[in-house]
């Protein structure tokens, strides 16, 4: 695509109330625009770079037998509750009600719903060792948003979940998962602290 027909050009100006250099300089640069405090639409170029991360850090995931899957949003609050973490992140979890009336919540992270999945597909130990992984939405009603994508509302968030048949083997797993994300960092060229 020629730059003249690319949507979100770069900017001359940028407001100056932005706290953090990295949030002025993805508006300037043409990777994102602000739909409201703590929502951001990615333009071609930030998705540009969003694909490309999901692609190295699929890698790494498929490399240690990983899966990748999707599970709703949207969730049953009874599984949060059964799980007890509806009170835990009750501030932060928007609730509301379908039509029939059944509670459900926009989850704020996916171990629920990974759980309730893994218990309708793996029905044997010998299904045992699965890594599943997920690029999801998540939204969560943060108090505080700031700093651009550091800390939104509404965030791409990378989650892996493992399960094993004891705790040795996911004690042994833990290192392998820990090696695939020095290698996620330094195929990003992100210098990291451990």
């Amino acid at each position: 695509m020629r730059y003249s027909g690319l949507l979100g050009k770069t900017l001359r100006e940028i407001p100056q109330d932005l706290k953090a250099k990295s949030h002025a300089l993805l508006l300037q640069g043409g990777y994102i625009r602000p739909l409201s405090q703590g929502l951001y639409s990615f333009l071609p170029l930030g998705l540009k770079v969003v694909n490309n991360i999901k692609r190295i850090i699929g890698r790494e995931m498929n490399a240690l037998g990983g899966q990748e899957v999707n599970v709703p949003l949207v969730n049953p609050l009874e599984i949060w509750l059964r799980g007890g973490r509806a009170e835990a992140v009750d501030k932060e979890l928007v609730r509301f009600r379908d039509r029939s009336g059944k509670m459900l919540v926009l989850a704020a992270t996916h171990e629920e719903a990974m759980t309730e999945l893994v218990k309708t597909c793996a029905v044997s130990y010998r299904d045992l060792p699965l890594l599943l992984y997920e690029f999801q939405l998540h939204y969560r009603d943060e108090e505080k948003v700031k700093c651009g994508l550091i800390r939104t509302r509404e965030f791409l968030m990378k989650d892996a979940y493992s399960f094993h048949r004891s705790t040795s083997e996911l004690n042994n797993f833990f290192p392998k998962m820990f090696s695939a994300y020095q290698k996620i960092f330094r195929n990003c060229h992100v210098e990291f602290i451990t």
